[in-house]
């Protein structure tokens, strides 16, 4: 039975003061989901009532959670993971706590925990490339990649200005085509003169929509 009729207007905002769990039987069913985790679901709180649970996750979390969930009740024994939540590019502590009836998993985000420990680790990796003298373009192309990763949807691409500041030269972007950059280097700074031109004439933010 398809349960997407049931799912409530909350969407993928989930408001972390919320206590986040829910119990389940032995069989994996839905026992209780609390309000803060109905939200995780993007469903009411009893939309998969007495039903398995795991279809109700982004695939890749369920199976995850599944097998850890057999690994706990075997060994009768907590267990805690951290999963990444697709498509809102989130992380999740899971928590599994079995007992002989069943299971209770909380849930806590900890995406900005997860994003301080990458940047700073990233940022440890390109000052020790820059410290060991590596190439300008290596360290530049670490710090796109880096910017990329903490911003899933966002492409980068790192210009500099060539001896007179009056051209635009290609520095790093390994997700954006060889020709693109390729057309870009070597571009005039003006007003008019495409976005990145135009930005660093006037020496401020341009979006173009």
């Amino acid at each position: 039975m398809d349960d997407r009729g049931n799912k409530t207007e909350l969407g993928p905002a989930w408001d972390p003061m919320l206590d986040a769990y829910m119990i389940l039987d032995a069989d994996g069913c839905c026992v209780h989901l609390s309000e803060g985790a109905a939200q995780l679901l993007d469903c009411s709180p009893h939309a998969h009532q007495g039903k398995p649970i795991w279809p109700a996750f982004p695939a890749s979390v369920g199976d995850s959670l599944r097998h850890s969930a057999t690994v706990a009740a075997e060994r009768q024994a907590p267990l805690t993971l951290e999963t990444r939540w697709l498509p809102e590019n989130r992380w999740i502590e899971c928590t599994l706590q079995p007992s002989a009836g069943g299971m209770r998993i909380s849930f806590a985000d900890v995406t900005a925990r997860r994003r301080i420990d990458r940047m700073s680790e990233g940022h440890r990796i390109v000052l020790t490339g820059i410290a060991a003298q590596h190439p300008l373009a290596e360290n530049l192309g670490l710090i796109a990649q880096l910017h990329e990763e903490l911003n899933p949807d966002a492409l980068c691409s790192i210009l500099l200005l060539d001896a007179d500041r009056s051209h635009v030269l290609h520095g790093a972007a390994p997700s954006l085509p060889d020709a693109y950059n390729a057309a870009i280097h070597g571009v005039a700074v003006g007003e008019g003169q495409g976005s990145c031109g135009t930005a660093l004439h006037r020496r401020e933010r341009v979006v173009v929509a």
